[in-house]
C-alpha cells in the first residue's frame, strides 16, 4: 500500500498526515434577506446561507484530505452548526442546498462524494441523532478548486443543532484523488475529520491533528418564522 498522508506531522504507524502533500488537507456565517410569500398556515420563510468559516477562499497548499499521492483513502469530515446560538436561526430550518469546497482533483471516471445532514440535541463527537438528508455529487476532473452546490433537502428541527458530513470512500483502484477545499482565514467551529487509515481514532478537530486551517462549506436554505417574525433581514456569520 503507498504511503498516506493526512494533514499537518503526524505519524502513525507509517501513516502521514500533512497538509497538501497528504491527508489532504468564518465569521459567523451569513446571508438572508428575501421574506418568501407567507403559507397557508400564516409562517414566512427566510432565506439564509449558514457558514462556520472566515471566508470563501480556497487556499492553494491548505487542501486537506487522508491520500496518498495518487488516491484517498476513507475520510469523513464534519461540521457542528450550533443554529440558535451562532447563527439566530430558532424555528425550523429548512435545507435547500449545500456547498463544499475541491481543492486538486484527478479522477479518469468520477467518484461520488456523499454528503448527509443530521439534527441532534447532545454532545458532538461522537455522532449520533437523525439523519435528516442526504446527496450524492458525482466528482471529476471539472471540479478541482472550486465550490460545489449540491441540492438537498432537509428539515432541522427548532431548537436542534445541525451536523454536516462529507465522505469520500476509497475504491481501491488507486486512480481517484482529491483533497477538501480549506484556508486559514479563520473559522467560527472547528472542522472535523475521522480517517482511519490516516490514524484517528474517530471524529477528530483539525486542531488535535497539528492543523490550522479549516474546510470551507455552506448550507442554504429557509428558517420557516412566524407570523409576528420580520422575515426581511437575518445576518449570520
Amino acid at each position: 500500500m503507498k504511503k498516506i498522508t493526512l494533514l499537518a506531522v503526524l505519524f502513525v504507524a507509517g501513516i502521514t498526515l500533512q497538509a497538501q502533500t497528504s491527508l489532504t488537507g468564518s465569521g459567523d456565517g451569513t446571508i438572508t434577506n428575501l421574506g418568501a410569500a407567507g403559507s397557508a398556515t400564516g409562517n414566512t420563510e427566510s432565506m439564509v446561507i449558514i457558514t462556520q468559516s472566515n471566508t470563501q477562499t480556497i487556499e492553494s497548499g491548505a487542501e486537506i484530505a487522508c491520500a496518498s499521492a495518487t488516491s484517498f483513502r476513507d475520510n469523513w469530515l464534519y461540521r457542528d452548526f450550533d443554529l440558535a446560538g451562532d447563527h439566530g436561526i430558532t424555528q425550523n430550518f429548512e435545507v435547500t442546498s449545500v456547498e463544499f469546497a475541491i481543492g486538486p482533483i484527478t479522477t479518469p471516471a468520477g467518484f461520488n462524494i456523499t454528503v448527509t445532514l443530521y439534527s441532534t440535541t447532545d454532545a458532538f463527537p461522537p455522532l449520533s441523532g437523525t439523519m435528516q438528508g442526504q446527496a450524492i455529487h458525482l466528482a471529476t476532473n471539472a471540479d478541482a478548486e472550486s465550490m460545489i452546490s449540491l441540492p438537498l433537502a432537509a428539515t432541522i428541527p427548532a431548537g436542534e443543532r445541525m451536523i454536516m458530513e462529507v465522505a469520500i470512500i476509497d475504491d481501491l483502484t488507486d486512480t481517484n484523488f482529491m483533497r477538501f477545499g480549506c484556508n486559514n482565514d479563520g473559522e467560527i467551529g472547528p472542522s472535523y475529520i475521522d480517517a482511519p487509515a490516516c490514524g484517528t481514532t474517530g471524529i477528530t478537530p483539525f486542531a488535535d491533528l497539528g492543523l490550522t486551517q479549516g474546510v470551507v462549506w455552506n448550507v442554504i436554505g429557509d428558517e420557516v418564522l412566524g407570523v409576528g417574525d420580520n422575515a426581511l433581514s437575518k445576518i449570520s456569520v
